[in-house]
């Protein structure tokens, strides 16, 4: 269902001339409740949980969440200006309407948009911030002026959009920002669609998906996401000061350097469950930036969207330019709070229905096992060892690289696989497991037959060839339709004839020398965006035919990590980084934004000693860190000892137990491996009858400190009058477990504590401890 709820002009006013139109789609299941109130400001409308409105004698949109509210006037001159975000109001008449006009009367006269929190500005004029777009017209003429022309709102069964259309007075350009909110969630999707309506091509040389502005003349610390292969998703904060912030990534990929997320809380206050966060995270998979700004009149701003370095698009006649998304929210309750938001979302609005809520099996990958170890997987060995992963309880199991004749050649080695594919396959079916397997579609080796029949499809320019990486191995131009074409068909071949359960993508390199000799000079610098246009438009097309397959998002690790690629992967490799003393810390960076379930890579149990820094851990270490996201097994499992066997085991069958709290539950960071020697992280099932408490300790034996006294950990998320069972523990209410907490103790280095606790279905007792 899809139903126009208003529209509008300028020069006529809305849609019922000059009354308070408000859209309520989300109270009643089922229902859509349009409420028309007088324009008489005194009476407030009754409160919505969620609506989009437009008020016109204030010429104010009024975008309501939840929990805040998101706020836009439109001044004398039609530029939209953002005039509030932060905590819910639910008068118009209490929001700081016009207040910059009243105050700054004689600044707006002197430099008519630096003092603007406009919405999306256009470069030009004496504005010399950060521009949402840049464009060049045919004549030469480098400069925009964006002002209102008309919006509508249209609502569905799980969002409401509010679109807004720019026009420039002079050229022939249209600017349609747009605005999603959902129901339960205090987060705003943005993104724009720049068309040109003339008859003339016009050259966009940047265009960004949003800028957000929050409160004026307040103090904020930035945090964000740092990083480096095996150290992805560090939590990095900086105090703003009057300067530009520029995070972002030119390699081609998201990260790993850098993640496209960002989260302001004022004056530095706030912690996990407590202060004032605005926060947002861009879906885009390739080059972006997010440059957060302090102006000299105490205006923080943040613009994000497409990195433009190395950047244009020649924007035909009657064609259109779509930003990638920019959700951005806000919360009253910590970085937590943020977090189990960002969390929702993914399972309720970008992840495949069928998949959403589905744990992914326990997987045993054959890296470590054979790859190495010096060795390529071939029939027998991989016959052999998914025989042992079966009898372990794998669910699902992963043939790594090396199967391939060439990398770019994705058909099976002829020695290696003298029968294809299919009967192995065959046989890990047999045992009752599922079958997966590695691909890279992206890089191909010079001496592949596709580099052969297609050297036109390596991305080099005529004079200067590529720079391989440390295999050698080739980019290819991705950008290209029949690179894409050709891919996808080779994908759904390898999935199709051999009844493929589960796919990973790997990609090796960073892009360099870009180039695209066989398209216009003009259009050359299309390739950053039609690269990872391709991308998508392969694993969509592959998520439609094969809607059962599950899809792994690797990048050497976590390099490509974003909401662009949680769309369309169901598991990320977290990190390549096998030491579980740092899974800790790298979960607790990836689940900041990302859902903590698909957190797969670091969360192997793996080889002692870890490949990394050869530190040696216990088995027992390693099966309680891989709890904390999607599970998997990376053991030489003919190299373990009976007791190593039997007691691998015991994890298997309890990640079994815990994945579906773990997928589908609330995360709740109880303590931080960065500020502690241990870490805690908490996950409660959604109808809070169940919830899991691991703890994990590093460095906890110190001479002058032998037996270290810790302090009892609070849990979150319970229902206060519900009676629990702790497990080695007493019975407790839920007020008694998030105030009093869980006494416990660690006594060494790695020691561990995975504690289920479950609802008992009786009212709590005061008559002392229960057993």
């Amino acid at each position: 269902m899809k139903r126009s709820m208003e529209s509008c002009n300028a020069a006529g006013g809305v849609g019922s001339r000059g009354k308070r139109e408000c859209a309520l789609p989300f109270l009643l299941a089922g229902a859509v409740i349009l409420a028309v109130v007088g324009n008489t400001w005194a009476a407030p409308a009754p409160k919505c949980a969620e609506a989009i409105r437009y008020h016109a004698d204030a010429k104010v949109f009024v975008i309501q969440t939840q929990n805040s509210t998101y706020a836009i006037e439109r001044n004398e001159a039609g530029v939209l200006n953002n005039t509030y975000w932060g905590p819910r109001i639910e008068r118009v008449e209490d929001l700081p309407v016009g207040e910059e006009n009243r105050f700054n009367r004689a600044l707006i006269r002197q430099d008519e948009k630096n003092h603007i929190r406009a919405e999306y500005v256009g470069w030009g004029g004496w504005f010399y911030g950060e521009p949402a777009l840049k464009a060049t017209f045919a004549d030469g003429t480098r400069s925009l002026k964006l002002a209102y022309r008309d919006h509508n709102i249209t609502t569905d069964d799980k969002s409401q959009t509010l679109q807004v259309s720019l026009v420039d007075p002079c050229f022939p350009i249209e600017v349609r920002l747009h605005y999603r909110i959902y129901s339960g969630l205090d987060l705003v999707d943005r993104w724009a669609v720049v068309t040109n309506k003339g008859k003339e091509p016009i050259t966009l040389e940047s265009v960004q998906s949003a800028t957000w502005h929050v409160p004026r003349n307040r103090d904020y610390r930035l945090t964000h996401l740092s990083g480096d292969w095996g150290r992805e998703h560090r939590i990095e904060h900086v105090d703003l000061t009057q300067t530009a912030i520029r995070l972002g990534s030119r390699t081609g990929l998201s990260g790993p350097h850098a993640n496209p997320f960002f989260a302001l809380d004022l004056e530095g206050k706030a912690t996990e469950e407590s202060g004032q966060v605005w926060f947002g995270a861009l879906h885009w998979s390739g080059n972006w930036k997010i440059v957060v700004e302090k102006n000299n009149f105490g205006q923080t701003r943040v613009t994000g969207g497409i990195e433009d370095f190395d950047f244009s698009w020649h924007l035909k006649p009657g064609d259109a330019f779509t930003t990638p998304v920019f959700t951005g929210g806000y919360t009253a309750h910590g970085f937590g709070a943020m977090s189990r938001m960002f969390h929702r979302y993914q399972r309720a609005h970008l992840m495949r229905p069928n998949k959403a809520n589905r744990p992914v099996p326990l997987i045993y990958n054959s890296w470590f096992a054979v790859n190495s170890l010096g060795g390529h997987p071939d029939e027998p060995t991989m016959t052999r060892i998914a025989q042992q992963a079966a009898d372990v309880g794998i669910e699902l199991f992963v043939m790594d690289s090396g199967w391939e004749k060439k990398l770019g050649d994705w058909t099976p080695h002829a020695e290696r696989f003298p029968n294809g594919l299919k009967p192995l396959v065959d046989r890990v079916h047999k045992l009752g497991m599922k079958f997966g397997i590695w691909v890279e579609l992206e890089n191909a080796h010079p001496d592949s037959d596709l580099c052969r029949e297609h050297p036109d499809w390596v991305m080099q320019s005529p004079k200067r060839a590529q720079t391989g990486d440390q295999r050698g191995d080739l980019l290819l131009n991705l950008a290209r339709d029949d690179v894409r074409d050709h891919m996808l068909a080779a994908m759904d071949r390898l999935l199709r004839d051999n009844a493929i359960d589960y796919l990973k993508l790997d990609m090796n390199r960073y892009v360099s020398e870009p180039a695209w000799p066989q398209v216009p000079l003009a259009q050359q610098k299309e390739f950053w965006v039609r690269y990872v246009r391709n991308l998508y438009y392969i694993f969509e097309t592959l998520q439609n035919r094969f809607p059962e397959v599950i899809f792994e998002n690797c990048a050497a690790g976590g390099a490509r990590i974003d909401l662009g690629m949680a769309r369309i992967f169901e598991r990320v490799n977290r990190s390549d980084n096998q030491d579980p003393l740092d899974m800790p810390a790298l979960h607790e960076g990836y689940s900041y934004v990302y859902l903590p379930g698909t957190a797969g890579g670091g969360g192997h149990i793996g080889v002692t000693p870890n490949f990394v820094n050869k530190r040696i851990t216990p088995l027992r270490y390693r099966g309680h860190v891989a709890m904390l996201g999607s599970c998997s097994v990376s053991l030489a499992l003919d190299r373990c000892t009976p007791e190593e066997m039997a007691e691998l085991k015991k994890y298997v069958a309890l990640y079994k137990e815990l994945c579906g709290i773990i997928h589908n539950g609330d995360l709740y960071r109880l303590r931080s491996p960065r500020l502690n020697s241990y870490s805690a992280f908490e996950y409660v099932s959604e109808d809070k009858e169940r919830a899991v408490l691991i703890i994990l300790g590093k460095n906890m034996q110190r001479a002058e400190e032998p037996y270290p006294t810790l302090p009892r950990i609070q849990l979150s998320g319970l229902k206060p009058d519900w009676l629990y069972s702790v497990e080695g523990g007493k019975r407790m209410s839920g007020e008694g477990l998030m105030n009093a907490g869980i006494g416990f103790r660690l006594t060494g280095d790695y020691d561990s504590r995975v504690i289920r606790i479950k609802r008992v279905h009786e009212k709590p007792s005061d008559k002392g401890n229960q057993r």
